[in-house]
């Protein structure tokens, strides 16, 4: 009987969980102001012995979608620019479009900045229909 409370108990915490998850997403949704998402992901190892550095490596990254032709087709781009403490380094910065299934099109591949400079990516150009599939992803580092 001891044992059956106590997954009850672990039931209920997992649905209240859940329902926290849930009810954050659809907040975050709701405050959204882009009509497309764009998901970045910085690409350095944790454990690298840039982050065990007195200072460690930083980044100031943005990211969003845009049209060269009023939204008839999108691209995503990303901006990076890298620091370890107040000294800016080298990045690359990614921008391309996934899918569910982990699809990949309209690659930019790495773009390296020069001089320390700031990185710019543009993936290609997919469909800006409201139901498509692809999603903005973009990708940046400096290892």
């Amino acid at each position: 009987m001891k044992c059956l409370k106590r997954g009850s108990k672990v039931l209920v915490l997992l649905l209240l969980l859940m329902s926290m998850v849930i009810i954050e997403q659809k907040k975050v949704k709701a405050e959204e102001m882009d009509l497309y998402d764009v998901i970045s992901t910085n690409e350095n190892l944790p454990d690298n012995i840039y982050m065990r550095a007195a200072n460690p490596v930083t980044f100031d990254h943005t990211a969003g979608t845009s049209s060269h032709d009023n939204y008839v087709t999108r691209y995503c781009w990303g901006l990076t620019q890298c620091y370890q403490g107040s000294i800016k380094l080298d990045s690359y910065t990614r921008a391309r479009y996934e899918n569910f299934l982990g699809m990949v099109t309209a690659d930019s591949g790495r773009q390296w900045s020069e001089n320390q400079g700031q990185s710019y990516a543009e993936s290609g150009s997919v469909s800006a229909d409201i139901g498509s599939q692809w999603v903005g992803h973009t990708y940046y580092g400096n290892e």
